[in-house]
């Protein structure tokens, strides 16, 4: 009887493993056919412990699956056209393609080669964003699970929308793009959106951006769950086109580390891909942790680290809650930076902070921030880290009992005395009163120190939990205010303004253990500086939950 080979299907069972088709995986040999014919089969397809150079195509529901990311390795072999490209599947309707995972993707690496590397990961219908093989659009919902991409011009490509795909513990490191989701911007097929893309778990290390999103049309619905973004020139580049998003990006418990500006030691510019129409230009950014761009969208970050975010674009909103938030380099943290305060903003919500929160134009504090050094000590860092920019108090009043220990509402001239005595002048502008002191000096250098004398600032503490609040508005130079005894006891310092010419209300709390005597001081940067300020507080509560319910409070105690 004669004997028949037996195969790797016959071992295996019902897969289709791509060396029963010829593949040789050795990392040099065009083993595209291969892949074709076994994806060609509708089996699962199994890829064995090796090296493939392929460029595949993925027209039917497809299950690949690999011995691990590091040991099944995919390269490029033609580096202008993806790994893999999943494209549209043909169908009596487009929505059966549409609504329907048809591929999962399993334990597989996806590497650019040496020493050149470069080339795309994962593509779905195509390379060129701006050409439309036809009905790429419709190349959809494909699950990753455990793979990784490296080395790559892009580890995965959605050139046209191509909605639904979902990334289960995936990384991507070292790449130009770790994913880049692009809406169909090709001026053929349906309109398609960037969206719909979830991620969890995974991470991305090491990219010069790490996530890209464009979108031209109504969209939304990008989430990261638990996810490692760390160590990226760029960890985000968001872009909309003010669009009404149905669901805004988001992270949700997101670690975040030393993206952008918080590393000072990578390249300080970087080129981003900047899509307008179905034109496409490199333009160079300063390297940020997130850069928000274009017009009309919504980011959120919930829990998590928030730092270093950039709002380039124009009536974007940016929304932060129950996050770690720094501002300080020190601390792995960075400034944020809004470029129209008029139409976009930083809303940051319960923040938990050691060296202080965001507080650069257009960042605003909601809620009740957690201080994670509250004590006033002779350390100038950690009061520098207690102050932020609070919502504009709405209301006044009266007799709000024995918490108070200093108020000044502005209607009457106020004193500074110090380094040089200096009156205030009434003028008629404010925000919890119609009038306000108007302050002006010439050359007010920054080793002057002037402290409010009449009403007396000045007061010593029992232990317990100090807030202070007051309206400034700068309007030439800049000065700035400090809680201390410019000694051994800091409550609060180097609180300024973060913009000319628009009111801002300023917020502080600290606990003290008692015996500690401070006032309210202003300095001066060295210039000419005029400015005006309204309802100044102080007040102290037994608790901190009572200090921070102050000021979310938003009232003005008379």
């Amino acid at each position: 009887m004669p004997l028949t080979k037996a195969t790797y299907s016959m071992i295996n069972g019902a897969i289709a493993n791509v060396l029963d088709y010829g593949a040789v995986g050795d990392g040099v040999t065009d083993d595209s056919t291969a892949f074709d014919l076994a994806i060609a089969t509708g089996k699962r397809v199994y890829v064995p412990k090796g090296k493939y150079s392929i460029n595949a195509t993925i027209a039917t529901r497809t299950i690949i699956e690999g011995d691990g990311s590091t040991e099944t390795i995919l390269y490029p072999h033609d580096v202008t056209k993806g790994i893999l490209t999943y494209t549209y599947s043909a169908s009596t309707s487009p929505f059966a393609a549409y609504w329907t995972y048809h591929s999962e993707i399993r334990n597989v690496g996806f590497s650019g080669k040496s020493p050149t590397y470069g080339g795309y990961g994962f593509t779905f219908g195509g390379v060129d964003p701006t050409t439309n093989p036809g009905n790429a659009e419709y190349a959809n919902n494909v699950k990753f699970y455990g793979c990784y991409f490296t080395d790559l011009t892009v580890g995965v490509k959605f050139p046209f929308g191509n909605i639904g795909s979902e990334f289960y513990s995936c990384g991507f490191q070292y790449n130009t793009y770790g994913v880049y989701l692009l809406s169909n911007n090709s001026g053929s097929g349906d309109v398609m959106h960037a969206g719909n893309k979830y991620f969890y778990g995974g991470e991305f290390h090491k990219n010069t951006v790490a996530v890209y999103y464009s979108d031209q049309v109504d969209g939304g619905g990008v989430a990261f769950y638990g996810t490692i973004i760390e160590n990226n020139l760029c960890a985000l580049y968001y872009y909309s086109t003010g669009s009404c998003l149905f669901t805004p990006f988001s992270f949700n418990d997101v670690w975040f580390e030393k993206n952008g500006a918080v590393d000072p030691a990578e390249p300080s510019t970087i080129y981003i891909d900047t899509w307008s129409g179905s034109t496409v230009t490199r333009a160079l950014f300063n390297k940020r942790s997130f850069i928000i761009d274009g017009t009309g969208g919504q980011v959120y970050f919930n829990r998590g680290f928030f730092t270093d975010c950039y709002i380039k674009g124009t009536a974007q909103t940016v929304t932060v809650t129950d996050s770690r938030v720094e501002n300080n380099q020190d601390n792995s943290g960075y400034t944020c930076t809004v470029d129209d305060p008029s139409t976009s903003s930083i809303i940051i919500r319960n923040p938990n902070t050691n060296y202080g929160p965001p507080r650069s134009k257009g960042c605003i504090i909601e809620g009740s921030p957690f201080l994670g050094l509250p004590t006033i000590s002779n350390n100038g860092l950690h009061a520098y880290g207690r102050w932020f920019i609070s919502p504009a108090r709405r209301s006044k009043i009266s007799a709000y009992g024995p918490s108070r220990i200093y108020s000044a509402d502005g209607t009457t001239a106020i004193t500074l005395n110090g380094s040089f005595s200096l009156t205030g002048s009434i003028v008629s502008d404010g925000r919890i009163y119609d009038s306000c002191n108007e302050f002006t000096r010439s050359s007010f250098l920054s080793s002057e120190y002037d402290y409010l004398s009449n009403p007396d600032s000045s007061f010593t503490t029992t232990a317990g939990w100090y807030v202070i609040t007051f309206d400034v508005k700068q309007t030439v130079g800049t000065v700035s205010f400090s809680v201390t005894n410019l000694g051994t006891a800091q409550m609060a310092t180097e609180l300024t303004a973060p913009s000319n010419n628009v009111w801002h209300t300023i917020a502080a709390y600290a606990y003290s253990p008692g015996g500690q005597t401070m006032q309210l001081w202003v300095r001066g940067s060295g210039s000419n500086a005029t400015w005006r300020m309204s309802a100044i507080q102080i007040h102290t509560f037994p608790t901190q939950r009572q200090a921070q319910d102050f000021i979310t409070g938003g009232v003005y105690a008379e």
